[in-house]
């Protein structure tokens, strides 16, 4: 039996209901959706973590290994947005916030404590016909949008811009819009594909193209040309070392109150050697 008349429970369970976008209604109960199957009177512990997409992936990796080495934990994982999972944390109803940014001044508050433990970037991609070595990253933000439509704007030939993205709603597409543009939308002229690989096989077959690619796809992606953004290459090193403009933190947030709970486990475990060969596997760059 579920302690599902507990208010702590139905707070918790209504938080992860937010965060995946979803009424907490009896409705989505009744569809199945399981927030919170845990029984508080076993042995068995909850470990409730959620926020930021672009990390998603990688602590479902990382928690197939940690649940080896700690059987009792249960844990629910959801995915949604960086903000959502902070002022869940606030107010109890997750142990473990996901972001993929540092917390502002306005956010930050007595009891907090935020974990850098990963690095992942974009890097800038350009088709056959681009001699360019180097884009400051106002060009970037300005060919990606549509604003400029011919190479030429920024020392380039002659000839028309070809943005190549990801889909809408894609990772790299967000972080993208919301990190590179500043909130504004990809061109509306942009050819758009559904994998990495793709995109990478488009931009080498475009003339003049532009595209972006994350760095732990560009390992494996079909060779093509890279730019330089405001003299900086795209790397591990680069990114390691915050160099490198288009850089995205990932960060762990927890309360001070859970440093001898399953939430310090975790964090301790991603912070680890085993932990951090996690992160450097997928591709990003580990900061332990």
């Amino acid at each position: 039996m579920t302690d599902s008349h507990n208010p702590h429970t139905t707070s918790r369970r209504a938080a992860l209901l937010a965060l995946a976008g979803v009424a907490a209604s009896g409705d989505a109960v009744a569809a199945g959706l399981k927030f919170w199957p845990f029984d508080r009177r076993s042995s068995r512990k909850p470990l409730l973590i959620a926020g930021a997409h672009a990390m998603f992936a990688l602590n479902q990796s990382i928690l197939e290994a940690f649940k080896k080495a700690h059987s009792n934990i249960d844990v629910v994982l959801e995915s949604g947005a960086s903000l959502s999972a902070l002022i869940a944390l606030k107010r109890g109803s997750v142990d473990i916030a996901v972001m993929s940014r540092d917390l502002k001044t306005s956010e930050d508050e007595n009891g907090l404590r935020n974990y850098l433990v990963a690095r992942n970037g974009v890097a800038i991609a350009v088709g056959p016909g681009i001699r360019l070595a180097n884009l400051r990253g106002h060009q970037v933000r300005a060919m990606l949008s549509g604003e400029v439509s011919n190479w030429s704007q920024v020392g380039g030939p002659n000839a028309p811009v070809r943005v190549v993205s990801r889909l809408r709603g894609s990772v790299g597409r967000e972080f993208v819009e919301s990190f590179i543009l500043e909130g504004s939308d990809i061109a509306a002229t942009a050819i758009e594909c559904d994998s990495a690989r793709k995109l990478t096989q488009m931009v080498a077959s475009t003339p003049y193209a532009i595209g972006f690619i994350s760095i732990k796809d560009k390992l494996t992606a079909v060779p093509v040309g890279y730019i330089d953004v405001d003299g900086v290459q795209a790397s591990r090193e680069t990114m390691l070392s915050g160099r490198y403009p288009y850089t995205q933190s990932l960060y762990l947030v927890t309360m001070s109150d859970h440093q001898q709970t399953t939430a310090k486990l975790f964090v301790d475990f991603v912070r680890s050697a085993a932990g951090q060969a996690l992160v450097d596997a997928a591709g990003m760059v580990g900061t332990y």
